[in-house]
């Protein structure tokens, strides 16, 4: 019996596996449309902290993300770097970005929880933010 040619995989089938899987990771209609920009925030903690800043955001910051309307997309640890932490907000645009990072700064409640986390000393050694956009040719462009 001779096997059969591999068919070709078309870009709508490869993108229908790519939406069971976005939907499948808790993570459907976070995929931003066109204009929509993200921030990929990457955090190192203090050593023996890393635990507690986790906690922290899982307890008190991502309330307040909500309230001031930061969409947090999803949070990562990479087991190859212990005490480190990622996540990846997104945007309609700059100046929502701004507007919300001024109000999560502001917020009492967010002072109040970083405060109250650090009164033995500092729980984030550093932090980058890496800005990206979609490109014309990402899977939720062709839809």
């Amino acid at each position: 019996m001779r096997a059969r040619p591999r068919a070709r995989v078309d870009w709508p089938s490869r993108r229908c596996r790519v939406r069971r899987l976005v939907v499948g990771m808790g993570t459907e209609n976070k995929l931003g449309a066109n204009g929509m920009i993200f921030e990929l925030k990457r955090y190192v903690a203090h050593d023996g902290k890393a635990e507690a800043l986790q906690q922290r955001f899982a307890d008190k910051t991502i309330p307040v993300f909500r309230r001031v309307g930061i969409d947090l997309v999803q949070c990562w640890t990479a087991p190859a770097e212990p005490g480190v932490f990622y996540y990846l907000v997104r945007f309609p645009d700059e100046a929502a970005s701004k507007q919300a990072w001024a109000a999560f700064a502001a917020d009492p409640d967010w002072k109040a929880a970083k405060e109250a986390s650090e009164k033995d000393g500092p729980l984030l050694a550093s932090q980058s933010t890496v800005r990206l956009e979609p490109t014309s040719f990402s899977p939720q462009h062709h839809g």
